[in-house]
């Protein structure tokens, strides 16, 4: 694979770039067969919404300047003590290198320097691999009272001393 750049950006800085529509662009390709499965559109216009809330994007970049994935972490819209992973995408021809694993050291790294209680997400129920990742990292799954299509996935601080999170900031 071709070097591979991880940045961190605030959001206002995300939008600033105009990297924003390259975000959205890779959300519904990478959404698309998960959303058919459940008959939902894709949500575009709350996803451009979602880029006027400060949060972080960890992005991960080839040599060309694509970009090839990124997580997204902003604070929990239901308590300000936790953080909320509010999406995690990777193009599919890079699943099976290093981009997860660096977007994962990153994020490690970040939160690290960062208060917050709980660490929070949500995954389709149609989404199994997302699921079982979830799952091995530590997370636990409960069901989600807003949604039956999705589940509500969290976990501690307690998450950043695993020995997965260690090995990934090396």
């Amino acid at each position: 694979m071709p070097s591979l750049t991880v940045r961190v950006l605030p959001t206002k800085q995300l939008v600033a770039e105009g990297l924003h529509d390259a975000i959205i662009k890779l959300d519904r390709r990478n959404m698309a067969p998960i959303l058919a499965e459940t008959d939902t559109p894709f949500p575009e216009a709350k996803r451009r919404k979602a880029f006027e809330i400060d949060g972080t994007f960890i992005l991960a970049l080839s040599s060309t300047s694509q970009i090839v994935g990124y997580l997204e972490i902003c604070p929990d819209w239901e308590d300000p003590q936790d953080l909320y992973i509010s999406s995690v995408q990777i193009e599919p021809q890079h699943r099976r290198g290093p981009v997860f694993g660096r977007l994962l050291g990153e994020a490690v790294r970040v939160l690290a320097d960062r208060p917050f209680r709980n660490l929070k997400t949500h995954a389709q129920k149609h989404n199994q691999q997302a699921l079982s990742l979830y799952r091995r990292l530590g997370f636990a799954v409960s069901p989600n009272p807003a949604s039956n299509k999705s589940f509500r996935l969290s976990a501690t601080r307690a998450i950043l001393q695993t020995r997965l999170a260690r090995r990934l900031q090396l």
